[in-house]
C-alpha cells in the first residue's frame, strides 16, 4: 500500500485521492455557487420638473449664472452658483430668483 506524507492512502480511486491538506482546506473540495440574493426595492419617485423650470435653469446654466442644480423634494431647487456657493430656492420663487441674479451680474 502506498501512503502519502500524512499516512493516508495515496492510491487513486479509493476516495482519498485529493490534494493533501497542506495546500489548504479548500483544495480538492467543490462548492456550488449560489445565486446572489437580490433585494427587491422600488426606486424612489423622481420629483417632477416642469418644462418652464427646465428651460429657465438651462438658460441660466448656459449664461454662467449657475454652475448646476438639483431638485430637492422638501426645499425646492438647490442651485450651485458660479462662485461655488449653494442656495436653496423654492419652486414658486425660481423665476424671480434667476431674474435677480441676472440683474445683479449684468
Amino acid at each position: 500500500m502506498v501512503t502519502n506524507f500524512k499516512g493516508r492512502s495515496a492510491i487513486k480511486g479509493d476516495g482519498f485521492d485529493r490534494i493533501p491538506d497542506c495546500h489548504g482546506p479548500w483544495r480538492g473540495k467543490t462548492k456550488t455557487m449560489k445565486a446572489k440574493r437580490v433585494k427587491s426595492t422600488t426606486p424612489a419617485p423622481v420629483p417632477e420638473m416642469s418644462g418652464s423650470d427646465r428651460e429657465l435653469l438651462s438658460s441660466a446654466y448656459k449664461t454662467g449664472l449657475i454652475a448646476g442644480w438639483t431638485r430637492d423634494r422638501e426645499r425646492g431647487y438647490r442651485l450651485t452658483l458660479a462662485n461655488q456657493r449653494d442656495e436653496y430656492v423654492d419652486v414658486a420663487h425660481l423665476s424671480s430668483y434667476i431674474a435677480a441674479l441676472r440683474n445683479n451680474t449684468h
